[in-house]
């Protein structure tokens, strides 16, 4: 396959690619800073490059200047326990944000040649009993996963997409790589409610990515959530949704989208518009079929690994249990393991009460799922310690150690 950046440079050099920090940059723009940053990355001899970056920007520039190099990218978070995921990789971060300049200079072009079936990047995906784990997701995984969401939503070149998901998730990834293959505007940002709905019409936005807590602080700011009519497109997942906020999508007839995916499938595999359905029906080219319960997949977008195992071989075996219903839809019904969706994010039970009890006068920790309205599940804890410990203490020294949506909301010392 011809690379896509240097096929966009080529046919579309002035097209609005990517709005960031109130600035307009075009596929030219952005191919210079990929192929300037190319050059100052060249001399990096591993495979796989470890990199951190914080700068959203800075960060598809560091991806895609990798991937012209050869490398494979493996993308860190920003967070307190960042040892255990390079644990889990032995790859050291190499990248950071002062390694990348947005530099526009003008370079010749540089036309590259794409095997589909290489690993393009790692993310980082919550295990099911222990730490998050690192997926090599290929080329191929992430065009068939553009494709598929295509033909379900039906994008065209004059979209704009408001992404502000974190691009250290499957979620934020795959909307800049969807804009990238189906040749439409991306506006790049962080999620903040002020003046949310005044940003939709100044860019003219059409579709927006979110998880339901996120839709839930825009409720609570605005008291509303009628502005969002004016998309072709919202896509709610990450996690579960109440049926108090999927009343008020109907009632305001939103325009959403339910999506079901995972890092593991390359984002959504399944979705449904909730006004027209309460199932999920599967994306193109999907099949799910059901074995004691759970979900099991087989797509191209399946991942092609979990880094340093055996090959997936496009199927992957969840931890969803799920029904199928005559039509092939199918419902979600829980989870079979001690993994909670809280936020779009998952959260294993193990992971989090070893943190705990870890601490100094910790004895032992319980930990209890909670359904929430506006995170779709969160973690409480009772915990049982040795020596006169508070719980402003015990979550001070677990901000030394976890992600803040890792912490349980209420901790009870017993």
């Amino acid at each position: 396959m011809n690379d896509i950046l240097t096929s966009r440079f080529k046919n579309y050099p002035n097209k609005n690619f990517i709005f960031y920090n109130n600035d307009i940059i075009q596929y030219k723009d952005f191919y210079y800073f990929v192929r300037n940053a190319e050059k100052n990355l060249t001399n990096i001899k591993y495979e796989y490059v470890g990199i951190k970056i914080q700068d959203k920007l800075k960060l598809l520039i560091a991806i895609s200047a990798l991937n012209r190099l050869g490398k494979i990218p493996v993308i860190y978070p920003n967070l307190p326990n960042l040892e255990d995921y390079i644990n889990q990789t032995q790859v050291p971060i190499t990248v950071e944000d002062k390694d990348i300049t947005c530099n526009n200079k003008k370079c010749a072009y540089k036309k590259i040649e794409i095997n589909l079936d290489n690993t393009q990047l790692v993310l980082f995906t919550s295990g099911t009993t222990n730490i998050p784990k690192p997926c090599e997701l290929t080329y191929r995984n992430f065009c068939e996963s553009s494709n598929a969401w295509n033909k379900a939503i039906h994008f065209n070149e004059n979209n704009i997409y408001l992404n502000h998901m974190p691009l250290n998730h499957v979620s934020g990834l795959c909307i800049f790589f969807r804009s990238l293959h189906l040749n439409f505007s991306m506006l790049l940002d962080d999620f903040n409610t002020n003046q949310y709905f005044e940003k939709l019409k100044k860019y003219n936005v059409t579709h927006v990515s979110m998880v339901p807590s996120m839709l839930n602080q825009i409720i609570q700011k605005y008291k509303s959530c009628k502005e969002l009519k004016i998309l072709k497109a919202l896509i709610i997942g990450g996690s579960s949704i109440s049926k108090q906020l999927k009343d008020k999508m109907i009632k305001n007839d939103l325009p959403a989208y339910m999506s079901y995916g995972m890092t593991e499938t390359t984002s959504g595999i399944a979705g449904y518009w909730i006004c027209k359905s309460n199932a999920y029906e599967k994306h193109n080219d999907v099949n799910i079929y059901v074995k004691n319960n759970l979900a099991h997949i087989k797509s191209k977008t399946i991942m092609k690994k979990y880094m340093n195992e055996k090959q997936s071989n496009d199927y992957f075996n969840t931890n969803d249990i799920i029904k199928i219903k005559k039509d092939n839809s199918f419902n979600i019904l829980g989870r079979a393991d001690d993994v909670i969706i809280s936020g779009g994010e998952n959260i294993s039970l193990e992971y989090v009460k070893k943190h705990i009890e870890k601490i100094d006068g910790v004895d032992f920790c319980k930990l209890k799922k909670v359904e929430s309205s506006t995170w779709g599940q969160v973690l409480h804890a009772s915990i049982k310690c040795s020596k006169n410990i508070t719980e402003h203490s015990i979550r001070r020294k677990l901000n030394e150690r976890l992600a803040n949506y890792m912490i349980p909301k209420i901790i009870i010392i017993i």
